[in-house]
Order: structure tokens, then sequence, then C-alpha cells
């Protein structure tokens, strides 16, 4: 298991984006993902409403 979570550190990817079986954009989800993860709670909270919205 410890190997497995070195491959992910390597690929700089987290064990849910290893598993993902995301259809094209892989790269464009990544990218997204990575952005998220560095948002402010009271920002994320925001692109939670605004995606609500939109969907």
């Amino acid at each position: 298991m410890t190997m497995f979570f070195e491959i992910c550190d390597y690929f700089e990817i987290t064990p849910e984006e290893f598993f993902a079986t995301a259809q094209g954009n892989t790269h464009t989800v990544q990218s997204i993902m990575k952005k998220v993860r560095a948002l402010t709670p009271s920002t994320l909270e925001l692109l939670e409403q605004w995606l609500n919205l939109v969907q």
C-alpha cells in the first residue's frame, strides 16, 4: 500500500484521481481540481453556490 501512495505522490495525483474513470479532458479536470483544492473555505462556498445555479 505504501508503494501505491508513493506512485500517487510521484505523479502528483490523489488516490481518487488514480482510480477516476473520467472520459476525456483528464488534464483539464486535474487542473481545475488542483485550483479548487487551493481555494479558501469562503471562496469554495461561493463556487458551490455558483455551480448549483448553473447545473
